[in-house]
């Protein structure tokens, strides 16, 4: 009898556990997808280097702990969802207890519902799971550029096992809370469950105007400091910001909560259109009764933006200035910098044979190297202070880690013979570039200083290096004269070879080289050689094209899936908490638009109001999202510049469309939902 009762309430409600059950759908198929990735064909193929196989070990390892805070997250979710099922069933569960049904049989019925919508939603959302992690392993093969010589499908039994354990979990403490829920039942509050809306929390206009002009100035604070402070460094400045920024959001809520009635009451032509007045009091109603939930949304729609966003962004970002980073196969760079007169010394017995000393060691030996050029790093007295005049910040008001940018004055900036860059274009297969007698160009590919250098190049300014004036080359040249992991290139010289035929030691120098056949397997093969050619006057250090490419994948595979796994999670929170309250408000609506259809309201009229209240419950909390993002993105563009151009278009779109697909669809399935609910006579 009790199964019975229990399956035939489940197909009877339906519709009320739609969002319920879509939300569980969405939690097990985003578990498993990522927690199914170190089963992936894509995962196997990354992991054959040995940097490629240290980002998925490092990848893996973030998400299994991240999963136990979306595990949290989840199940939080759940047992809210649970509690709006529940109150949409009070008089239900209070007319069993007329009937003389006793609480624990009440309980045992609901647990067999929760075990049935569980069992339900655990399959479907393993199933879908298990083709969707087959088509994001394909695209991710196509993204970092692995090849993939068959297509397998692959189902992970770990990540099956771990995700009916999480989700097992989360369902019993569901049915625990139902038991307890139950127990404290009163039959005179089942049966006059029916809510009214509750008083304002602010009463006073003037009170909840002073809230909002604080609210304005927090968030006006945070965005300022953040602004000037940057991510770079994380102090207790950066920790104000982000206090004041909750703060502000919590204080706009609340006060608007206050005076958005009052507010739209001044403009009588818009408050006494239509439904209006209805729709207004309804929606302050709400804001009144869940500003703490609505402020708690909008910080996770503001999360959600950014993560998406800067995940995206720094994908692109990898990808474009891959090229420019990695000239050669391969660099080899050993350091000349001591002023130490032995140390020079054994540097002089050294130039010129360093790349001998390689050869000598096997490491340029024909069989793996088709070619090399030698490059050298000259101090030819030129200082940043020299080139930063343009530079925005330059001047002493911009502090990074308590010391002023004119801490930088007058460090010197690295110089590089003509000649030796020109053999290095050779290499590449590039035309020599031309210099005038009395010119020198300016080599630049870190993003927050390039524009400072057009600027200082378009003033038609001069430098002076020794006795000599020069002018500058027309164009900065962002193309890197050494593979490197970043593109750190912050400023270097192209000077005539005069210029330091006198000195005898370079800071620096390179051997830069192009590989023979397969790059995957000479390049570690080279790398070991020139490791081998260690010497006293210095050290040698070697980047490899293969590896460069394998660390920049890597790393942008872990921020893209974290981005993508925290920003899907929190968006699909929040728009399903804003369409269970929606649906709950609905569900006591039922009686008032029962009145209005007794007066007279035709159904357009009624279903533009019923649209109007999901609308704005949920664009509200996503517009102050979106202003918070606009910031966070800006600063957060800074720290990406880092690792090359950034190109922040691309990151907005994907998480605009991903939030108008997901958001959007909740918000539709909202309406739905509760126009179908307050459809009922």
């Amino acid at each position: 009898m009790f199964y019975k009762l229990a399956f035939q309430n489940v197909k009877k409600s339906f519709k009320d556990y739609t969002i319920y059950f879509l939300t569980l759908t969405f939690g097990v198929c985003l578990f498993y997808i990522f927690n199914s990735l170190e089963s992936q064909q894509v995962m196997l193929a990354l992991s054959a280097s040995q940097s490629g196989s240290k980002m998925v070990e490092l990848l893996i390892n973030m998400i299994s702990g991240i999963s136990i805070f979306v595990a949290v997250i989840l199940g939080s979710l759940i047992i809210y969802a649970n509690r709006f099922l529940m109150k949409r069933r009070k008089k239900e569960l209070g007319l069993y207890m007329v009937l003389g049904m006793p609480k624990f049989e009440i309980s045992r019925i609901l647990t067999v519902e929760t075990f049935v919508i569980g069992v339900l939603s655990l399959a479907t959302g393993l199933l879908i799971g298990a083709f969707a992690s087959q088509g994001l392993s394909v695209l991710t093969a196509q993204l970092f550029e692995v090849r993939l010589d068959e297509f397998q499908f692959v189902f992970s039994t770990s990540a099956l096992l771990q995700t009916i354990l999480y989700f097992g979990v989360i369902f019993l403490t569901v049915i625990l809370f139902n038991g307890i829920t139950v127990s404290k039942f009163k039959l005179i509050d089942l049966l006059t469950a029916a809510k009214k809306n509750e008083t304002l929390r602010v009463k006073s206009l003037w009170l909840s105007v002073v809230l909002f002009l604080l609210s304005v100035a927090c968030l006006g604070t945070a965005y300022k400091m953040v602004i000037e402070q940057g991510l770079a460094v994380w102090d207790t400045r950066l920790l104000i910001c982000i206090i004041l920024g909750i703060i502000g959001t919590f204080l706009f809520f609340l006060s608007l909560s206050g005076f958005l009635l009052r507010a739209v009451k001044s403009c009588k032509r818009l408050y006494y259109k239509g439904l209006n007045m209805f729709v207004l009091r309804q929606i302050n109603a709400k804001v009144t009764t869940t500003f703490i939930s609505m402020s708690l949304i909008c910080l996770m729609l503001f999360v959600t933006i950014c993560v998406l966003s800067a995940g995206a962004g720094l994908a692109d970002t990898q990808t474009q200035s891959l090229k420019n980073i990695t000239p050669y196969d391969a660099s080899a760079y050993t350091f000349f910098g001591n002023e130490d007169p032995e140390y020079i010394a054994q540097g002089n017995d050294l130039r010129g044979s360093f790349a001998a000393q390689m050869e000598e060691n096997g490491a340029l030996a024909e069989d793996i190297v088709q070619a090399y050029t030698v490059l050298d790093i000259y101090d030819v007295g030129a200082t940043y202070g020299q080139l930063l005049t343009y530079y925005e910040p330059w001047g002493g008001s911009y502090s990074l880690e308590g010391q002023t940018l004119e801490a930088v004055n007058e460090t010197f900036v690295e110089a590089i013979p003509l000649s030796d860059y020109n053999s290095g274009l050779a290499l590449q297969g590039k035309k020599p570039l031309q210099l005038k007698d009395n010119e020198v160009a300016l080599c630049c590919n870190f993003d927050e200083l390039t524009d400072a250098y057009r600027a200082l190049l378009a003033s038609g300014d001069t430098i002076t290096l020794g006795n000599e004036t020069f002018t500058f080359y027309p164009q900065v040249i962002e193309s890197g004269y050494c593979t490197t992991p970043t593109a750190a290139m912050t400023g270097t010289l192209i000077v005539p070879d005069r210029l330091v035929a006198g000195q005898k030691l370079p800071v620096m120098e390179y051997v830069n080289v192009q590989l023979k056949g397969d790059k995957e397997t000479n390049s570690p093969a080279f790398e070991k050689r020139a490791e081998s050619a260690m010497h006293e006057a210095g050290f040698i250090k070697v980047d490899t094209k293969v590896e460069v490419y394998a660390q920049s994948k890597g790393m942008t595979l872990v921020v893209t899936y974290i981005a993508i796994y925290i920003g899907i999670v929190f968006l699909i929170t929040s728009a399903a908490v804003l369409a269970l309250q929606q649906l709950s408000e609905s569900s006591d609506n039922q009686q008032r638009y029962r009145l209005l259809r007794k007066i007279g309201t035709d159904a357009k009229m009624l279903n533009r109001s019923i649209f109007m209240q999901v609308f704005i419950t949920f664009v509200l909390p996503l517009l102050l999202a979106v202003i918070h993002s606009a910031v966070g993105i800006y600063v957060s563009n800074d720290v990406i510049k880092l690792f090359g151009h950034v190109d922040a278009s691309a990151g907005i779109f994907t998480a605009s469309v991903t939030i108008l697909l997901v958001y959007g669809g909740y918000m539709v399935a909202t309406y739905l939902g509760c126009k179908s609910m307050l459809r009922k006579k």
